[in-house]
């Protein structure tokens, strides 16, 4: 699951057993004609359990600001789902199962009710109407048919049946007139009777299938011995159901008393890979002691569990009923050998918010051990732990380094690199982009270059070139760029397509979209040849598209265009490397006219000087003064942070980095 969608259900109260909405955002942005609505699109692995919904749909008015959200599912709903959710959802409503019959019509996907009067079906006309809304708010494409049949009769049984037919012989000696058609009436109540006994029998079936499932299981979960070792958590997952012997440390634990008078536990137990939920029960091999002390008193305590592996009847997880659970030493402290101690100045504790698992206690135990004389501690943004790391620093006598890992922003942008005095609206220009194996220019390779030389407004050239990167291209990369091994086998190398590349320069304006990464691939790739880097005037568009909407959350080439009122970017064609460069290239057209309007005759080197300022108290008349304010406040909001670590070297020190993060806060 992706931290946005984790971060979304823990903003709206979700935040217990959130691995169980196995769904992730597969888009989110403002919406174009209101910027104070958001539009989700949401992803489902799986289709909703109803329990599940009613959570997420009761948490959703916690949202306190406009939004739409659009539903899709990898494993499409199917007509069982429809009908547990139906039952489900009548269920929560009248406490009661339906009285009306349903049923499913294939032809036409829909749930088919069956009403027995008209009276019955005007009593759930509201209830059908909220059970629509709900299909059309899940995105499900199924629909509901409502029909009335006063002729709807409970199913016959073998006895009433049989009186059915004494009664209709009865009559046929009276009246010889009706023979036929009384023996059709007799046949077809049979054909019912025989119909309604069949789907009873084929119910108790499954039943008995479901009971003769369950007991083996519970036979199979509560034999003893032949237990298998595992040394990863991470290995029971991909195991048979079975019984297992492994090691992990408790992280989270409670005990309660059972309805049979018994105790019980629940614990989750970790280890380096992988955690897993833990069952125990009061028994021959558990007593109620152990029970209560590993429910209150065993946290990050190492245990050994034996018992069998199960899987949860209410979340489908794996779980592990235990036979046996043994307290175990805790694990050795690593050590450092090296003569000369490491002092850690980059420390980040539980305080740093889903970032850390570890306490300062842990950390000083570790620390002395590896024979440190002092630690730091840095958690992001916040000084909470500081009492803690004095407590810590007394108890293992070590010297506590106070600080923090600040998340800043340069308030000027870095529009351009190798300014030159060249007017925006003369120029040459090569708008370009780069398709790499990876993110790192020092251990990653260009894979495609995609460029366009432009001249007064006019596409003048083009270079669109696939490099053999002389490296495996990961996955993650193929999955983003669509470009393979395959493809790219027999293509030049770097080395070969590099002097291309420079003569294709010239001597133009270089334009890219984040071009920090793609000119810093480039001249990592001419270091490594022995030639020297980019000397060109460069343009990032990046900082320039936050000068221009300051406002704008997202500044993707994609939403840069949309923010400027273009429309040709499609994103199933995107990180192709000529395509975005063309794309760019509309784009690098209006910026230019838009900033030459705004400072006639700009330069290259005037673009280092645009910047987005606080007005000052002394400007609180001026007309446009609430908003440069406001645009000031969303340039800051939308900046994207670097962080920085400082330490503070005396009390003075401390004062000073406690009245900098108030001040932040």
């Amino acid at each position: 699951m992706q931290k946005k969608m984790i971060r979304f259900l823990n903003s709206i109260g979700l935040s217990e057993d959130i691995e169980l909405f196995d769904m992730d955002f597969s888009f989110v942005s403002m919406n174009p004609y209101d910027k104070k609505q958001v539009d989700m699109a949401i992803e489902k692995r799986t289709p909703w359990n109803y329990e599940l919904l009613d959570k997420f749909i009761s948490a959703l008015n916690n949202v306190s600001y406009p939004y739409t959200i659009r539903f899709s599912y990898e494993l499409a709903p199917s007509k069982e789902d429809l009908m547990d959710l139906f039952n489900s959802y009548f269920l929560s409503h009248f406490y009661a199962k339906p009285s009306f019959t349903i049923n499913f019509d294939e032809s036409t996907s829909s749930i088919l009710l069956c009403f027995s009067s008209e009276q019955e079906k005007e009593n759930h006309k509201s209830f059908l109407k909220d059970f629509s809304s709900l299909l059309k708010f899940l995105n499900y494409s199924f629909s509901i048919k409502e029909i009335v049949n006063n002729n709807v009769t409970p199913p016959l049984n073998e006895k009433n049946t049989q009186q059915l037919e004494d009664d209709n012989e009865a009559k046929l000696e009276e009246n010889k007139s009706t023979q036929l058609s009384i023996q059709e009436q007799i046949q077809s109540d049979r054909e019912k009777s025989k119909q309604s006994g069949e789907a009873e029998l084929l119910k108790e079936m499954e039943r008995n299938l479901a009971l003769m499932k369950e007991q083996r299981n519970s036979k199979r979960v509560w034999s003893i011995g032949d237990y298998h070792p595992y040394d990863s958590i991470d290995d029971l997952f991909r195991a048979p159901l079975s019984n297992v012997d492994f090691v992990g440390t408790v992280f989270e634990a409670e005990s309660k008393l059972s309805k049979n008078g018994k105790m019980r536990a629940s614990l989750s137990i970790f280890d380096a890979n992988n955690a897993i939920n833990i069952r125990a029960f009061e028994g021959k091999r558990i007593s109620s002691e152990d029970i209560t002390w590993f429910g209150n008193k065993s946290l990050w305590t190492r245990v050994r569990v034996r018992g069998a592996l199960d899987t949860d009847k209410f979340t489908g997880q794996r779980i592990v009923v235990a036979h046996y659970l043994d307290k175990l030493p805790p694990e050795e402290l690593r050590k450092d050998n090296a003569e000369e101690k490491r002092v850690e100045l980059h420390l980040h504790t539980t305080m740093s918010n889903m970032d850390a698992v570890c306490t300062m206690d842990k950390y000083c135990a570790v620390a002395k051990n590896m024979g440190m004389d002092a630690i730091a501690v840095t958690d992001h943004g916040v000084v909470q732990a500081f009492p803690s790391a004095q407590a810590a620093g007394k108890k293992y006598d070590m010297k506590i380094i106070y600080g923090s890992e600040l998340y800043m922003f340069d308030l000027k942008q870095k529009y351009i690199f190798n300014p030159a005095p060249i007017p925006l609206k003369k120029a040459r220009y090569c708008v370009f982009d780069t398709e790499t194996t990876g993110l790192s220019s020092r251990y990653d390779r260009i894979i495609e270059f995609g460029g366009i030389l432009v001249e007064n407004g006019q596409i003048v050239g083009r270079l669109n070139q696939y490099i053999n990167p002389e490296m495996h291209i990961p996955e993650e990369s193929s999955k983003v760029n669509h470009i393979t091994d395959e493809m790219v086998k027999d293509k030049p190398t770097i080395k070969e397509v590099l002097p291309k590349i420079l003569e294709f320069f010239g001597d133009t304006i270089l334009v890219a979209h984040n071009a920090t990464f793609d000119v810093g691939f480039i001249n990592a790739a001419l270091e490594r040849v022995g030639m020297p880097p980019i000397k060109n005037p460069i343009i990032d568009t990046i900082p320039i598209s936050h000068y221009l909407f300051p406002e704008a959350a997202r500044h993707t080439e994609g939403a840069m265009l949309k923010n400027l009122g273009l429309r040709v970017y499609n994103e199933e064609e995107a990180h192709e490397a000529v395509y975005d460069a063309t794309a760019l290239n509309e784009g690098w057209q209006e910026i230019i006219l838009r900033l030459d309007k705004e400072h006639p005759g700009i330069t290259h080197e005037d673009l280092d000087s645009l910047a987005i300022t606080m007005p000052l108290d002394s400007e609180k008349d001026a007309p446009d003064y609430e908003k440069r304010k406001l645009n000031f406040s969303s340039f800051i909001r939308h900046l994207r942070p670097y962080h920085c670590i400082v330490l503070a070297k005396n009390q003075q020190g401390m004062k000073d980095l406690y009245k900098i993060i108030t001040q932040g806060h």
